[in-house]
């Protein structure tokens, strides 16, 4: 399994504690291995590792949810070792969610909710059903979709952050034992484009740099 080594990081990564303002969070981890390798069968594999161990309940967020796609996770979950695909079930709507285990997969366009705004509701949604100390696994697919989380000034005013790092920032801070995994082959291609990288240890306390926009301007 070519996936394995990362899979090994991942819990070596989620082992350990990073200071947090209000209180420690758990490491994440960024997969970011080339179009071809199989991130998604990594992502099954990290998911497959934590269910081994209890923690039967997690989250894989999508660039959208086709047919296709959502029949390719449940292929990698299985692939990965995860065994019964139908453990991987499919949320577009707010109504509560019942599953007693399992694999949440949802596209970002219903994390992020209605636009211009952040669905506060959305990310409840999935906090009611993990529950506030979780400590299972939450892998962002293509988390470069979540790059523009900044506030940039321009020659034509300030530019605000999208809904989608957004959504992404406020699901990683009501949950800060969960096991991040950040997976992309383009994570950024610019340095504030790691904004939704929160959780890799790269600014924050005990670091060289105070916080994202310190990190930002030093490098």
């Amino acid at each position: 399994l070519p996936q394995l080594e990362a899979i090994i990081y991942a819990g070596q990564a989620h082992s350990r504690l990073l200071p947090g303002a209000e209180g420690p969070v758990r490491q994440g981890v960024f997969v970011g291995d080339s179009t071809g390798v199989g991130k998604g069968r990594t992502i099954g594999g990290i998911i497959a590792d934590n269910f081994a161990q209890g923690r039967t309940k997690a989250v894989w967020l999508s660039k959208n949810a086709k047919p296709q796609l959502v029949e390719q996770a449940r292929r990698d979950w299985e692939q990965g070792g995860g065994g019964n695909p139908g453990d991987l079930f499919l949320v577009r709507n707010q109504n509560p969610i019942t599953a007693p285990r399992g694999i949440l997969f949802m596209p970002y366009t219903t994390l992020r909710g209605r636009k211009g705004q952040t669905d506060t509701g959305r990310v409840q949604q999935i906090v009611e059903w993990l529950g506030k100390d979780f400590d299972g696994v939450i892998a962002m697919d293509e988390s470069h979709l979540g790059g523009n989380g900044m506030v940039i000034a321009t020659g034509r005013g300030r530019t605000r952050p999208s809904d989608t790092a957004l959504a992404m920032a406020t699901l990683q801070d009501a949950l800060p034992n969960a096991r991040i995994v950040y997976v992309s082959a383009t994570g950024a291609t610019e340095v504030r484009n790691f904004s939704y990288a929160k959780r890799l240890g790269m600014w924050g306390p005990r670091t060289p740099f105070a916080d994202m926009p310190t990190f930002v301007e030093e490098i």
